[in-house]
């Protein structure tokens, strides 16, 4: 799951949004958004389907795939 942390942080950065903004519209805590950001904890499964259905990616993708610009300009 070395991508995860990762891609929160870009799809979180892409949508303009801050920590705060993220971990309300997840019902999490800033502190969550910033430990799974940092790779110090991992979401739960429930998270990560909240993360998916939030940001429109499936949680293979989110996990797996390393996302940057270059995956959204098609």
């Amino acid at each position: 799951m070395c991508n995860l942390s990762e891609n929160i942080k870009y799809l979180r950065a892409k949508s303009l949004l801050s920590q705060d903004r993220l971990a309300t519209n997840l019902y999490l805590t800033r502190n969550q958004i910033n430990s799974y950001e940092s790779g110090v904890s991992q979401p739960s499964i429930e998270t990560l389907k909240r993360l998916s259905i939030f940001f429109s990616i499936s949680i293979d993708n989110l996990i797996f795939t390393r996302l940057n610009k270059s995956n959204f300009s098609r």
